[in-house]
C-alpha cells in the first residue's frame, strides 16, 4: 500500500466514499496485476478489526483465495445503493422553473474552485434538465424560457433556436460588459425607486398624524385654547392722599405729600391738583 491515497474501509457506514467507490479505487491501484495479487493484498485495504474485516476472514478459505469470488461476496453484503432517477416530468419542471434572476446579474460564483459569472452558471445548469426532459436536441420550451429572461441577456440573443444547445451558447457569449452596464443601471434604478418609496412612507406618516389629531374629540377644546390671549390682570392704582399738615420744607414753600411728593407752593396757588391716575 505505500504511496496509496486509499483510506482503510471499515463497511460500518463511517466510510467517507461508498463501498463501490472502494471497490473501483481498489481496482484502478492494482492497475495491471494479476488476480492472485489482488486476493493478497485486499485485506490490506480493509481497516483492521472494522465490520468489513470481520466480514473478510468469515469467508471460506476457497473464496478469499479467488478475486472473482470475493469480489461476488463483497457485492452481496454491501449492495449497491439505488439512486432514485428523476421523471422527464420532473426535468422538464426544473427547466421551466430554474430563473436567472436580474438582480444576480453581472456577479460571479465559485464553480469548481473557478470563478463564473452567472448568466454562463444558470445556461450550464439548464443543460442537464434539458437533457432530462429528452427536449435538447429540439426547441421545444425554448420560447417560453426566453420569455422569461431578463432584458438585458434577452434583448442580445436571437428570437428563435433550432435546439438548446444553440440557445444556452448564446446566452453564454453576451458580452459582459453590456451586462455589467445593464445590471449597474438597475441597481440605481432600484436606489432611486427605493429613495421614492421613503419619502412616499414618511409622507403618509405625517398624513396619518394629523388625521388622527383632527379626530381627536379634543381638538375643538384645542383650537379655542389656541386662539384665547391670556393677559396678567390690572393692578388698581394706589391713592395719593395730601397730608394738609405735613408742609415741611425751605420756608413752607413746599407741600409734602404722604407719598413724598412734593408740590411747590407756586403751582398750589395757581389751583394745580393731583389728580390720582
Amino acid at each position: 500500500m505505500a504511496g496509496s491515497t486509499l483510506d482503510s474501509f471499515n463497511g460500518d457506514g463511517s466510510d467517507t466514499i461508498t463501498p463501490q467507490d472502494f471497490i473501483r479505487r481498489f481496482l484502478r491501484e492494482m492497475g495491471e496485476k494479476k488476480d492472485e495479487v489482488k486476493v493478497k493484498l485486499f485485506k490490506n485495504y480493509l481497516l483492521s478489526a472494522g465490520e468489513a474485516d470481520v466480514w473478510y476472514w468469515d469467508l471460506s478459505a476457497p473464496v478469499r483465495a479467488d478475486w472473482d469470488l470475493t469480489e461476488a461476496a463483497f457485492e452481496l453484503n454491501w449492495p449497491p445503493t439505488v439512486v432514485v432517477q428523476k421523471a422527464q416530468t420532473e426535468y422538464e419542471g426544473e427547466l421551466l422553473e430554474t430563473k436567472l434572476v436580474e438582480k444576480e446579474l453581472g456577479k460571479k460564483e465559485t464553480v469548481l474552485g473557478r470563478e463564473v459569472w452567472t448568466h454562463v452558471v444558470w445556461a450550464d445548469k439548464m443543460q442537464k434538465p434539458a437533457m432530462g426532459a429528452k427536449v435538447h436536441t429540439g426547441s421545444m420550451y425554448i420560447t417560453h424560457v426566453r420569455r422569461g429572461l431578463p432584458d438585458i441577456i434577452k434583448d442580445k440573443i436571437p428570437s428563435t433556436f433550432t435546439t438548446w444547445a444553440e440557445f444556452l451558447k448564446a446566452v453564454r457569449e453576451v458580452d459582459i460588459e453590456h451586462i455589467k452596464d445593464g445590471a449597474e443601471k438597475l441597481r440605481k434604478e432600484e436606489e432611486t425607486k427605493k429613495a421614492i418609496n421613503t419619502c412616499i412612507a414618511q409622507l403618509a406618516e405625517v398624513v396619518r398624524c394629523q388625521q388622527q389629531v383632527q379626530a381627536s374629540p379634543t381638538v375643538g377644546i384645542c383650537q379655542q385654547m389656541t386662539n384665547t390671549s391670556l393677559q396678567a390682570p390690572r393692578t388698581p392704582p394706589i391713592p395719593f392722599n395730601v397730608n394738609a399738615n405735613s408742609f415741611a420744607g425751605r420756608g413752607g414753600d413746599e407741600a409734602t405729600y404722604s407719598r413724598g411728593l412734593h408740590v411747590p407752593r407756586q403751582q398750589r396757588r395757581s389751583g394745580w391738583r393731583y389728580v390720582p391716575g
